[in-house]
């Protein structure tokens, strides 16, 4: 991927959250064009969210970075339904505090949202759709994306990505969950009445470099087009990856019987992105094709 961005002038960028899975690809990858950045993650103790441990003046005047991004969040949904006040401790007023130091830095600020600020009742959700969360983390993104643009004065972006994944097994993303179920024959029970949209992880690095090297602000979204629920997905990582699907069973959201609910149709339109980048991003199908040879190393290494 770097190769292929090699002409773009890429700006300089920190990453905030580095030890999360988003956050590990996009330090690896700035990194590898700006060595003097380093990793902040609450494991090396130079940052946390919850007690407000963000570098000094001193460091960003001497570091110089343009941008900051900022993938640290408890994103677990069951989590913030259970510490509603720890959650609402890092991922509001955590965030929104480290917001208004890097903007008082002039540095531009990216920060992921979520299509969980949408209800899920009716889908194909635009960057103009209202939102309307019926989960604590939904509700908690959205106070951020309606404080954010009023600290920052429009000088942010905003991504709003679809589920995230790569095709590395030790990342635990979705595509790894079912792979694993699948290629060692353990039943898995997929939602057939969940839709969302997918994001290949190198896909969102290229978008969110797109949208620098354009001087973009506002607030995209980040996705596939292709609308999937999980059962389908299995259906085509098994048919792509010729595994057995004798073990994969179609279930409906309820019968997980959670505590709390969750959206049902929270996939999104990336029309507003595609117009503004001439970017493509690709969906399952064409990610398979491309890296079967990967997974199958991955999968037997």
């Amino acid at each position: 991927m770097t190769k292929n961005l090699d002409e773009l002038k890429i700006p300089k960028t920190l990453i905030f959250g580095t030890t999360g899975f988003i956050g590990k690809y996009l330090f690896n990858f700035y990194k590898s064009f700006f060595p003097d950045i380093p990793s902040f993650s609450r494991k090396n103790s130079n940052f946390d969210l919850e007690n407000l441990i963000f570098p000094s003046n001193d460091f960003l005047k001497e570091i110089k970075p343009t941008y900051a991004i900022i993938s640290a969040a408890i994103s677990k949904i069951n989590i913030c339904e259970e510490d509603t006040k720890k959650a609402y401790k890092i991922n509001v007023t955590g965030t929104l505090k480290l917001i208004e130091f890097l903007t008082k830095n002039d540095i531009t600020p990216i920060w992921f949202s979520s299509d969980y600020v949408f209800d899920g009742n009716v889908g194909s959700y635009s960057e103009e759709s209202l939102t309307n969360p019926i989960t604590e983390y939904g509700k908690q993104k959205e106070i951020l994306e309606k404080e954010i643009p009023k600290i920052t004065k429009g000088n942010h972006l905003i991504i709003r990505p679809g589920r995230v994944y790569s095709l590395n097994l030790d990342d635990k993303t979705i595509f790894s969950e079912i792979f694993s179920h699948l290629i060692e024959e353990k039943a898995y029970r997929a939602a057939k009445d969940q839709f969302f949209s997918l994001t290949y992880i190198e896909d969102l690095i290229r978008g969110i470099v797109k949208l620098q090297t354009m001087n973009a602000r506002g607030i995209f979204h980040i996705c596939a087009k292709e609308k999937i629920n999980r059962y389908q997905l299995a259906l085509i990582i098994a048919d792509k990856l010729s595994l057995s699907m004798k073990n994969l069973f179609s279930i409906k959201l309820d019968d997980l019987e959670e505590t709390f609910k969750r959206p049902k149709n929270t996939s999104m339109q990336n029309a507003k992105f595609y117009k503004s980048t001439n970017l493509e991003i690709r969906d399952i199908n064409t990610i398979l094709d491309l890296k079967k040879k990967e997974i199958y190393t991955s999968a037997y290494e």
